[in-house]
């Protein structure tokens, strides 16, 4: 049976996204820790990864109002040298960010190809 090389299909995968798709920031915001010598909180360390995807408006017959709304988006990034992205992160598309809803991973074996996120305003 022959072998496949998954890490060569993200990287298809990611050379179809950037022909098709377009630049998005994720945001990975680090919340500030608490100082106990100087009584304060340290400021939040953000930092920024490129990535890039293609945005999508979700079906009509699968916004349901509650899990998934009209204004939701499902956005698809290539996972080629990208860490998974969480529901803690942001993703910026040009000035508008979105909350990160549900991030799942297509993944055979351990080689993830691509991410599919579920983003909110």
């Amino acid at each position: 049976m022959p072998t496949i090389d998954y890490a060569a299909k993200a990287k298809s995968a990611a050379k179809l996204l950037e022909k098709f798709g377009g630049p998005i920031t994720l945001r990975q915001v680090i919340p500030g820790e608490y100082n106990p010598a100087t009584n304060q909180m340290t400021e939040e360390t953000i930092i920024d990864k490129l990535a890039v995807g293609v945005v999508l408006n979700y079906e009509q017959d699968v916004i349901d109002g509650t899990r998934i709304q009209s204004q939701d988006r499902e956005i698809y990034l290539g996972a080629d040298g990208l860490e998974a992205p969480t529901t803690t992160d942001k993703v910026v598309i040009g000035s508008s960010v979105f909350s990160i809803l549900n991030v799942q991973a297509i993944q055979p074996y351990d080689v993830p190809v691509l991410y599919v996120l579920q983003v909110r305003r």
